[in-house]
């Protein structure tokens, strides 16, 4: 048998995907994938929420994919990969949680070598000649890699935006919450220390920090913020409200 080209290894692969794969397939899948990225993710299944968003996400990129796969001309397909709203969802959950971005990249690099392991054993069963086998495998993983590049980056925007939105969100509140102390119109101590995160109901020392002669084109926010935990050394940071008033 001659060199298999990728056309035909995905003609194979559309044909037994619409012929053979049923519900209970799909969902088999989605339960192995997500077993997977458990393991190598721990946290995204101690937490229900998240576990519960990746569980539908999974879900729903698969069908995306496998539709994908069985488009007929789904090189062209692919071109135009976007993420269903499910795996947004994820995202943005990811973000609320205040993980860090390569949360995000580890459970999908989980979940391809994940797929590419279910995928090889899929293969392997089947009685196909050797060449052929070898013609899918690489198939599955040009179309997977590319797949998982191009929701990476669509997912990285979703997750960065909402992690700005926190953060300003937050940041604003606090800058308002103590402007509102220091012109006399917050009163209610209870409440401002829960907005703040810092206990208002005891005595307070303050300090004023700035930098002499900042680097050119570098904020001096952080060197500041170490500075002020500095002067008060074997506090928690509860016990220090720091406010930058600019760069």
């Amino acid at each position: 048998m001659g060199a298999v080209s990728t056309a035909e290894a995905l003609k194979w692969m559309r044909g037994y995907i619409l012929d053979n794969f049923e519900a209970r397939d799909y969902e088999d899948f989605v339960e192995r994938l997500n077993r997977s990225v458990g393991e190598e993710v721990p946290l995204l299944v101690t937490d229900r929420e998240l576990q519960r968003d990746l569980t539908t996400s999974t879900r729903s990129q698969l069908l995306t994919f496998m539709s994908l796969t069985t488009e007929l001309d789904s090189t062209a397909a692919q071109q135009d990969i976007r993420p269903p709203e499910e795996a947004h969802a994820l995202a943005r959950t990811i973000a609320r949680r205040g993980l860090e971005l390569r949360v995000l990249s580890q459970l999908y690099h989980a979940g391809h070598r994940a797929m590419l392991s279910y995928v090889t054993e899929f293969i392997e069963q089947r009685e196909l000649a050797p060449e052929f086998k070898v013609a899918l495998v690489t198939m599955m993983w040009e179309q997977t890699a590319e797949w998982i590049n191009r929701t990476l980056e669509d997912l990285t925007l979703t997750y960065t935006a909402e992690r700005e939105s926190l953060l300003q969100g937050a940041f604003s509140l606090r800058a308002d919450t103590v402007r509102e102390i220091l012109d006399g119109s917050q009163t209610d101590e209870s409440r401002a220390s829960g907005l703040l995160g810092y206990s208002l109901q005891r005595r307070h020392t303050a300090a004023v920090l700035w930098l002499e002669n900042p680097e050119p084109g570098r904020g001096g926010a952080g060197e500041l913020d170490r500075a002020i935990h500095q002067l008060v050394p074997g506090h928690s940071a509860a016990d220090v409200l720091s406010m930058s008033s600019g760069t």
